[in-house]
């Protein structure tokens, strides 16, 4: 938080600072980025100096997501494909074909071969 100046702490709360700085909570932030930039998933709201959401923003970002023709669509039909991936690493009864390893291994590939082609890495793109 401090080295970017973003971020939120409620005070009294929880120990919210010494559970932000735990190394296992940055995967967090890597799998949003991921989202956003990576697989086209999701959409980045843009904050406000004091980290405040401006409604003007939220609207913007609500209308490109239910935009069918545009951006919102997209999203949505890539979501679909990552769905479909997850769907198909996994059998019948519910257990992961092969080791877990192998089935995490070929949904990386999936997404890497994916972004190798030409996917997009807007920040503000959502996919199915």
């Amino acid at each position: 938080m401090s080295e970017t100046n973003q971020g939120l702490l409620v005070h009294n709360w929880a120990p919210q600072l010494e559970i932000l700085s735990h190394p296992a909570t940055r995967a967090f932030a890597y799998n949003s980025k991921m989202l956003v930039e990576e697989m086209g998933v999701s959409v980045e709201l843009k904050r406000g100096v004091q980290s405040n959401v401006v409604a003007e923003e939220v609207r913007r970002v609500i209308d490109l997501v239910v935009d069918e023709s545009g951006k919102g669509g997209e999203m949505r039909r890539r979501a679909g494909e990552i769905k479909d991936k997850i769907r198909g690493a996994v059998g019948e009864d519910g257990e992961a074909t092969g080791s877990s390893a192998e089935a995490m291994d070929d949904f990386v590939s999936a997404l890497l071969s994916h972004r190798q082609g030409g996917g997009s890495k807007s920040s503000n793109s959502i996919t199915q």
